[in-house]
């Protein structure tokens, strides 16, 4: 099922087509709208999920 977001960047409105069949948060469907690359971002946040889960307080 495909959603609508709405978002500004750099000062424009937009609206653009989302689904979890193609990204896995809006946030990487607009990224990807707006051509900027997450990857090393996205390799960082996996990076900080496989240490944190072996950390216990």
């Amino acid at each position: 099922m495909a959603h609508k977001v709405r978002y500004k960047f750099k000062g424009v409105a937009k609206e653009i087509n989302f689904s979890y069949s193609r990204h896995q948060n809006m946030h990487e469907a607009v990224a990807d709208a707006e051509g900027i690359d997450l990857s090393q971002f996205l390799q960082t946040e996996q990076q900080l999920a496989a240490i944190s889960k072996d950390k216990k307080p």
